[in-house]
């Protein structure tokens, strides 16, 4: 008996090309919940910005190759300035994020990285002029809300952790702001190596004060966080080939189950109630944004595949 089919955008759950793009975020998700359990396991004995400057120079390494093939043509830009924008803004959110995953538990990070996307919509209406419609604008109340819950009500209980995630989230949404201006004019490629050519000289410098000489152990740990992320990428751009944004966004929410599961298993850590609560009112949120985005956007008009995913800085 043939399963019955429902759309959603230009999308149909169930039609195999849609599927199997489900199947890819999912696998996406699960590569981004390992990426950052690790990246607090190796928190706990070195510092984070180094850390994060070894991930941002083994994701230079991956281009490498693409330099050796293609020369500095990639290079070739008009907008040097905004690129150099969106690498300080990478940058930031990359610090932000390893920061709070070396204070506080990995769910409670990823749940409060969830409004990234809010702090992007309200960006977007101050910057591009972007319409804020009654719903929208009542969707972004509930997820700010459940930001609330994620962090406590009572602001002199804010640790330092939870206000890193807090930040680095407002830091992804001024990058995704910034890519989503350049994609009119750059390749996904161009604003690829920019990014990965300003992130790891400035992320050397900051880490030169907390520098440790790794060991071999946490250099193989760390080019694995370099493969992770890598597949992360890859599998995340395999989903938006095969469906929609409004199809597999949902699927994020994966990532907190993920991380949840696999950082009881390593640290022995328990998502509080709270952070389920805040995540879902978030998560419901943001969901019902795009959702309402793909409906109101014109026909013919596809999804921006050079958007940077939220799953990985």
């Amino acid at each position: 008996m043939k399963l019955p089919s429902i759309s959603v955008g230009s999308s149909v759950i169930g039609e195999p090309s849609t599927l199997k793009g489900v199947g890819y975020m999912l696998v996406a998700t699960f590569f981004a919940g390992c990426m950052i359990v690790l990246i607090r396991h190796i928190s706990f004995d070195m510092h984070p910005i180094e850390i994060a400057f070894f991930r941002a120079f083994f994701g230079f390494v991956v281009f490498l190759p693409l330099f050796m093939r293609q020369g500095f043509a990639p290079l070739r830009t008009k907008r040097l300035g905004l690129h150099m924008f969106r690498g300080v803004m990478t940058t930031l959110t990359m610090i932000g994020t390893f920061t709070a995953l070396s204070l506080i538990p990995a769910a409670k990070v990823v749940a409060i990285k969830f409004s990234g996307p809010l702090f992007a919509a309200l960006i977007a209406m101050l910057v591009m002029g972007e319409v804020l419609r009654m719903r929208r604008f009542v969707a972004m109340l509930i997820g700010f809300a459940g930001t609330l819950v994620i962090m406590g009500t009572n602001f002199t209980e804010f640790d330092l952790g939870s206000t890193m995630a807090l930040a680095s989230s407002v830091f992804w949404a001024m990058m995704f702001v910034s890519v989503k201006v350049l994609s009119r004019t750059e390749s996904s490629v161009t604003i690829t190596i920019y990014m990965s050519l300003i992130t790891f000289p400035i992320l050397g410098l900051i880490a030169i004060p907390y520098w440790q000489m790794p060991t071999f152990e946490q250099l193989g740990l760390m080019l694995l966080l370099g493969a992770l992320g890598s597949l992360v990428h890859i599998c995340a751009a395999q989903a938006l080939k095969n469906a929609d944004v409004s199809v597999i966004s949902p699927m994020d929410f994966c990532k907190l189950i993920w991380v949840s599961i696999l950082g009881f298993l390593a640290f022995g850590e328990i998502p509080t109630t709270e952070t389920w609560i805040g995540a879902m009112m978030i998560f419901g949120s943001v969901s019902y944004i795009a959702y309402r985005e793909r409906k109101v956007k014109p026909k013919g008009v596809k999804d921006d595949p050079t958007a940077p995913t939220r799953l990985t800085e």
